[in-house]
């Protein structure tokens, strides 16, 4: 089934302006990288991690969405006092 899910995701994805947001995307499967880049650019996925090293890790030149994902740092907290 989850096989399934993903292919409509995919295809809902790639022929829309959507934006679907995925919360600890780390915690997926190792395939999920692969899946995206699969997809390409129809719409906005929001990566959301409080993994600092695995998000980092994603935008490397060895990962599989070099030029599909950007590092977007949100301010802190106290910046906002």
């Amino acid at each position: 089934m989850q096989g399934i899910a993903l292919h409509f995701v995919a295809f809902f994805f790639s022929k829309s302006n959507k934006t679907i947001v995925i919360d600890e995307f780390h915690r997926l499967e190792d395939d999920f990288l692969d899946f995206l880049h699969s997809i390409g650019k129809g719409g906005k996925f929001i990566l959301i991690s409080s993994t600092l090293y695995l998000s980092k890790k994603i935008l490397t030149e060895k990962s599989p969405l070099l030029g599909l994902v950007a590092e977007m740092p949100l301010p802190s907290f106290a910046e906002n006092q």
